[in-house]
């Protein structure tokens, strides 16, 4: 910037030589046009650049003596193309004609117009304003050189000119543009005009200025004009200045309206030792600020001070058109801040800093703060390195609201205090915190990260700000109190539960992989050890069409889940299974819970071991499971647990991705409890024993209607040593020689089981056997899973019981058991039959041929009166009749 300004100034001093030049040529009556090419080739001299004077030159010496020239322009540098570095429409210089006669210069009034300066930096880093040779003058041509000027004159003039009054400068309709082709950027200045009036030492200057400022790239505008009283005195090298009165008004579009700013900036600066100071307190209607610094330009900038500022947030959101809060939210009424600075040779440091929000409801201090800055221009961050700490404490709830959050405690007892606080340092492109920490409410919430450091990665485009995160972290909560005092508190059927929970890991992150490789903590007394490992979106390991991928490894100790479910309604009947459900008019269509989510491009694999988990009372122990998902598909495989003091294994896939999800499983169970099975599950002993279970199954959709209809397969059952209790297989009305066989206690059995399909919404039993004790039973018949209704055949047996005929229907938990009728007579009537046949066939002997067709009508008729007589007999044997 130092070589664009001496451009400008080396380009305005050959005007003004070339004003003087013409002066004093106008005093001997020549033409000024005459000495063109002496005036461009003093430029060229300290530029390297052509300086063309394309108007004509003009001289006036009365009433004022004025100088001025027309359509002037600076040559661009090579490379940079044809247009004009700078260009100028008209510059006016007029002076006092007295003074010329004793080799003094008075300017009265400097006039630039139409100012125009195109700075350029190429998609190769270089500058169209840099000066060949580091800024060092072109060689010139032979003709002619500068004589050395007297230095001690200079100064002299220089006096006299900072002396004397001005009565105006002015700049109009000026425009400074700035283009980087290598990032795109583009910032235009337009000075409509800039006038000081009445400028000279311990005068009162009047300053005015509009001007607007554009950023194409981003697409921003804006303009602002300033008004105010300006006075300025130079004593002994030493400069001060007090701009009072000071009015500024700013318009960007994002603003509503413009916006007025007052104050005051007054300063001093002293020109041999290259320090000064400046204050400045300025006022907006939403907003004070207020400065007091000192400077130092010798051996590069030095600067120390303080600043403050006091400020109203929602009426700032309000001018910036962000939705605000309720205006009675004492959260952003007001923003408090100060701090103190210092910088030298690149480093900036902050002893403190202090801001408040809503007074004393939230403050951050920033403390310890040094910072080595990167003036180089070419590094992605303008910090090399950092360190400090930082710290925020106050009330959260008033910002809990303000971010939609409504608390249940309207007390405010909870969620009244945050404390938090870190220790930063930043290394190039590294970051380490240390003491990172955040408490709640003392222990309802306890974060810390006792270290922290990670890599940044800077480079444009990409998709994660950090590239390295290596850390550790804990964390300590009362579940119960967060939830209750956000309203979002469960019904649980313990009222202690979600006391507690804690969690602590490891953590890295590298090239988009995350992994907690030592994972522990804890809800209540259930305990969690294991490790997690994540490669996220952007891993080049990840498959196509993969969100991201998991993989985890956990082991959990006792979980008593009932704790955590809603308390059982009192108003609801205790016991279970006593009703059955109404029939369903047919099986609704489910949507899968992953189509169409994130989670159906997410794999993951997780490895689960449990000593102890209770579900609806149902202990389950010694669980050990692997599941995996792809492309919405969850497999379950290696799944193994004890209930009901046997074993149970299972495997299974269900695709959660489809519109009616499909579900596949296959289970083996072995030496089950049955008895506990049916208590804990149905509240009802019907069947004790142990048992053996293996099911091969599928289904579709996900509600009782659609797995009930839609279930499909085949299995198993097979009990042993065990009893058939509350069903009574004796029917009422039975005579006494069947009903002594009555078991009140249940009908006890070797063994008992079957095989059976489900199909059609029906569990189908072929073949049914109950084996052992004083009766055995063998039929088959099915359930109908939806009404929950049972239609079975079976024939019972015993010691004097020739083969019963019984029929077993009704509601599953309430069958009825009666004879079957039509069974019975055609069984006694088949008997009679074959016993009647075999004894006339003994009676009686066959003709040979011929006479043969007349004895078998004979032996037919003869049949038929015994079979009926027989069969009435049997029936009679049977019932003791």
């Amino acid at each position: 910037m130092k070589k664009i300004i001496k451009i400008i100034l080396c380009a305005i001093a050959g005007l003004i030589l070339l004003l003087v030049t013409g002066l004093g040529i106008a005093l001997l009556v020549i033409d000024p046009n005459d000495y063109r090419e002496e005036i461009s080739l003093a430029v060229r001299k300290a530029t390297g650049r052509q300086l063309s004077l394309n108007g004509p030159i003009g001289l006036k010496i009365l009433p004022r003596l004025a100088v001025s020239a027309r359509d002037v322009s600076l040559a661009q540098a090579e490379g940079f193309g044809t247009a004009p570095l700078l260009r100028l429409d008209e510059i006016d210089l007029r002076m006092a004609i007295l003074p010329l006669f004793t080799g003094s210069v008075q300017v009265d009034a400097i006039i630039l117009n139409g100012l125009a300066l195109d700075m350029l930096t190429s998609k190769q880093g270089k500058n169209n304003w840099e000066i060949p040779g580091e800024g060092k003058a072109a060689p010139a041509a032979p003709e002619a050189e500068a004589a050395p000027q007297d230095a001690e004159a200079a100064r002299k003039q220089l006096d006299a000119l900072l002396n004397s009054r001005i009565s105006e400068i002015r700049l109009e309709n000026c425009v400074l543009s700035y283009k980087n082709d290598k990032t795109g950027q583009h910032y235009i200045l337009r000075l409509k005009q800039l006038l000081l009036d009445e400028v000279g030492m311990n005068r009162d200057i009047a300053l005015s200025l509009n001007v607007e400022a554009e950023e194409r790239k981003a697409g921003l505008k804006g303009s602002l004009s300033l008004a105010g009283a300006l006075k300025y005195m130079l004593k002994e090298q030493e400069a001060s200045w007090n701009l009072n009165t000071l009015k500024a008004g700013a318009d960007l579009p994002p603003l509503e309206g413009t916006q007025q700013i007052n104050g005051n900036i007054s300063g001093r600066f002293n020109l041999n030792a290259m320090e000064g100071g400046v204050k400045a307190q300025l006022k907006h209607q939403e907003a004070e600020l207020a400065l007091d610094m000192l400077a130092a330009l010798k051996d590069g900038l030095k600067a120390e001070g303080n600043l403050a500022l006091n400020s109203r947030p929602l009426g700032i959101m309000r001018i910036l058109k962000i939705p605000s809060p309720p205006a009675d939210n004492p959260a952003l009424r007001t923003l408090e801040g100060k701090l103190g600075f210092k910088f030298a040779e690149n480093l900036l440091t902050v002893p403190a800093a202090e801001f408040k929000l809503g007074g004393e409801i939230m403050t951050a201090r920033l403390t310890g703060l040094k910072a080595l800055l990167d003036d180089s221009g070419k590094a992605a961050l303008p910090v090399r390195q950092a360190e400090g700490a930082f710290s925020l404490a106050g009330n959260p709830r008033p910002y809990l609201q303000l971010a939609g959050v409504e608390l249940r405690d309207q007390s405010g007892k909870a969620f009244s205090l945050l404390e938090s606080g870190l220790k930063f340092s930043l290394r190039g492109s590294s970051i380490a915190l240390s003491a990172v920490h955040a408490k709640l409410d003392g222990e309802v919430l306890d974060f810390a990260m006792p270290k922290l450091s990670a890599e940044l990665n800077l480079r444009a485009g990409a998709a994660l700000p950090l590239s390295v995160l290596e850390s550790s972290f804990s964390i300590k909560a009362k579940p119960r109190i967060l939830l209750d005092n956000l309203g979002a508190l469960p019904a649980t059927a313990d009222a202690a539960a979600l006391r507690d929970f804690s969690l602590a890991s490891g953590l890295h992150f590298n090239n988009y992989e995350l992994k907690l490789p030592n994972l522990s903590g804890a809800l209540d007394q259930t305990s969690l050890k294991g490790s997690l490992e994540a490669k996220l979106p952007g891993a080049k390991s990840l498959p196509k069409d993969t969100l991201a991928s998991v993989k985890s490894v956990l082991q959990l100790g006792i979980l008593d889940a009932d704790r955590y479910m809603p308390p059982a309604d009192k108003s609801a009947p205790a016991a279970r299974g006593k009703e059955a459900p109404a029939a369903s008019k047919g099986a609704t269509q489910s949507k899968g819970p992953l189509q169409g989510s994130p989670m159906e491009k997410l794999l993951a694999d997780i490895t689960l071991d449990m000593r102890k988990l209770t579900v609806q009372k149902v202990p389950l122990e010694n669980i050990s499971l692997r599941a995996t998902l792809e492309k919405g598909v969850l497999r379950l495989s290696k799944a193994k647990l004890n209930v009901f003091g046997g074993e149970i294994s299972s495997s299974a896939t269900a695709a959660l991705a489809q519109p009616r999800p499909h579900v596949s499983f296959a289970l083996t169970g072995s030496k089950l409890d049955i008895n506990k099975a049916l208590l804990t599950l149905a509240d009802e002993k019907r069947l004790s024993g142990l048992a053996g279970l293996n099911l091969n199954m599928r289904f579709s959709g996900l509600d009782v209607d659609s797995i009930l209809s839609s279930l499909d397969g085949t299995g198993d059952l097979a009990v042993k040593n065990g009893a058939l209790g509350g069903l009574d297989l004796i029917p009422a009305g039975a005579p006494a020689n069947i009903a002594r066989f009555r078991e009140p206690g249940g009908y006890k059995f070797n063994d008992f089981g079957g095989s059976f399909k489900a199909a059609g919404g029906k569990l189908i039993n072929d073949h049914l056997e109950l084996k052992g004790g004083n009766v055995a039973l063998s039929g088959s018949g099915s359930v109908a899973m939806l009404s929950r209704e049972i239609d079975y055949k079976g024939v019972l047996t015993g010691k004097g019981i020739d083969g019963l005929p019984l029929t077993i229907t009704g509601p599953l938990n309430s069958p009825r058991v009666s004879l079957d009728q039509e069974a019975l007579v055609k069984m006694a009537t088949q008997k009679a039959a074959e016993k009647a046949l075999q004894e006339l066939q003994k009676k009686t002997k066959l003709p040979g041929a011929g006479g043969k067709a007349e004895a078998e009508k004979a032996l037919k008729n003869e049949a038929k009166d015994r079979l009926n007589k027989e069969a009435q007999r049997g029936l009679d044997r049977l019932f003791k009749r």
